[in-house]
């Protein structure tokens, strides 16, 4: 029995990692330093996005100097009541743009994140669910403006 599962074993553990790459790989070869300077709109959002955006604080003196102006917006909007005209679903809505200003260029960048949610009869669990949603987006925002950036060289 043992040894007839074991070559099937075997293959599985071959096989399992054959040239998968994760999508988002590589932000270690990053070569320019982000400055963020101004920033405005939600406290919540904008801390965040500043706080996934120290990573790429820091580099080597030859690196390029992207300096960034943030403004935000986030929204919860209900979409569905009940018969009794409570709210049961919120969509939350981030809007995010960037003023990107280096030695080559300047341009605006524009980030729409949306996430639907049953309304949470907790009001303080629902509060630290807005909050990790939040870190979501901004997760998911500068993920989105490295890939540009690094794109548009």
């Amino acid at each position: 029995m043992i040894k007839k599962l074991l070559p099937i074993i075997i293959i599985l553990f071959l096989s399992t990692s054959c040239g998968f790459e994760p999508k988002y790989k590589g932000f270690d070869g990053v070569d320019f330093i982000l400055k963020l300077q101004n920033s405005s709109g939600d406290r919540d959002l904008n801390n965040a996005i500043k706080s996934q955006l120290s990573r790429y604080a820091n580099g080597k003196d030859d690196y390029n100097i992207i300096k960034l102006d943030l403004d935000s917006k986030f929204e919860k909007i209900s979409i569905s009541k009940n018969s009794k005209g409570e709210i049961t679903k919120y969509n939350l809505r981030a809007e995010v743009s960037l003023k990107i200003t280096s030695d080559k260029e300047e341009r605006d960048i524009f980030f729409i994140e949306e996430f639907k949610i049953d309304k949470i009869s907790d009001t303080v669990e629902e509060k630290n669910y807005i909050q990790i949603i939040k870190k979501d987006f901004a997760q998911s925002i500068v993920r989105r403006l490295i890939l540009n950036l690094r794109k548009n060289k």
